[in-house]
């Protein structure tokens, strides 16, 4: 039986443990023996693989080195969690993307604009910035953009192994931000194929195993706007279209 390390940090373990109770069993259904670890205190013991929910790329390059098969790899989680990183890889790649600087780098801006912490999650730590002075306020290293057309709307397009799986519609009740967690509405939504060729350019590079790709509407099209490493479902649970964690914990097994 293959051995495997489930990692979450504590906060993210307590909010999750329903998630982690269905990985666990639906592993041992699979001939998998899934461990709970939770950071900072973790103590890792000998693995096969390793399953990686907590915000810590290191640990997913340290595990990696180590000969270790890691769901994410190690470049997914340094590039999804740092919006900066991100930014780059989506001009590099020659995607669409809206004009987005560092805050310690901006010039001649038009206002409002959009800051954000680079390692922000979950609509956290995004802030709406109506003038220079307001702008001064943030640390240099956070990143300020400009405000798409069409607020309060973006798409979440699920991928595993490299596959578009479920695409969802989000919109906010209220305000610029539409994610989920803060009360935003959710439908199933087909992706167009701009979106498609975007989440196909992204894979290509990143081969990540399980991500989310967010999209937002601007001027009568979609761009990207962030890549998601320890993705949440539970709009997926919520609007009854799948059994998640079944269909990821499969897809581990054939992997391993």
């Amino acid at each position: 039986m293959k051995r495997g390390l489930l990692i979450y940090d504590s906060e993210g373990a307590k909010r999750n443990f329903w998630f982690i109770e269905q990985i666990i069993a639906i592993s041992k259904e699979r001939g998998l023996d899934v461990k709970l670890v939770t950071l900072p205190e973790a103590c890792f013991e000998a693995a096969d693989f390793a399953i990686v929910r907590a915000i810590a790329p290191e640990i997913n390059a340290k595990l990696e080195s180590e000969g270790v098969r890691v769901f994410n790899n190690a470049l997914t989680s340094k590039t999804a969690n740092d919006k900066w990183l991100t930014y780059l890889l989506c001009k590099r790649l020659g995607l669409p993307v809206m004009p987005t600087a560092l805050v310690g780098q901006v010039e001649n801006a038009r206002y409002p604009i959009i800051v954000k912490s680079r390692s922000g999650h979950g609509g956290s730590e995004v802030f709406w910035v109506e003038g220079e002075e307001e702008l001064s306020s943030y640390p240099k290293h956070y990143i300020a953009q400009e405000p798409c057309s069409e607020l309060g709307k973006d798409m979440r397009v699920y991928v595993v192994g490299g596959k578009i799986v479920y695409s969802v519609l989000r919109t906010a009740n209220s305000g610029f931000k539409s994610n989920f967690c803060l009360g935003g509405s959710a439908r199933l939504a087909e992706p167009d194929e701009n979106q498609k060729r975007c989440v196909l350019k992204i894979c290509d590079y990143l081969k990540p195993d399980f991500a989310a790709i967010d999209f937002i509407r601007h001027n009568g099209g979609w761009v990207v706007n962030e890549i998601e490493d320890a993705a949440g479902v539970r709009m997926l649970y919520d609007l009854k279209v799948c059994d998640f964690v079944k269909e990821y914990v499969n897809y581990i097994a054939e992997k391993l």
